[in-house]
């Protein structure tokens, strides 16, 4: 994370990396960024993160406002093998394959 600026419209941070996978948490929170007409991509890109006093958040990358949109939280489960093994599970690994 990096220096928080106000201005009177918003408050944002600045100089986020990307995740390889297009993502960014921020605020507890995991963000996906879209791809643009003019970039299919953004894994590890430098992006800025405005928050607007509306609570919307903004995600540019080179002045450009980028569509984004928020990951939902897996929900994981743990199975225990004893007492010193423990796994998760999400429920995509848990699904049955098609046909069974």
């Amino acid at each position: 994370m990096s220096s928080v600026k106000r201005t009177k419209h918003a408050v944002y941070d600045t100089k986020y990396h990307l995740e390889g996978d297009h993502t960014i948490s921020y605020m507890g929170r995991k963000y996906k960024i879209l791809s643009t007409q003019t970039r299919f991509g953004f894994a590890k890109a430098k992006v800025e993160v405005h928050k607007h006093l509306d609570g919307s958040i903004h995600i540019f990358y080179k002045g450009e406002d980028l569509k984004h949109e928020l990951v939902p939280e897996q929900e994981k489960r743990y199975v225990s093998f004893g007492r010193s093994e423990t796994f998760h599970f999400s429920k995509k690994d848990m699904a049955l394959p098609v046909g069974v």
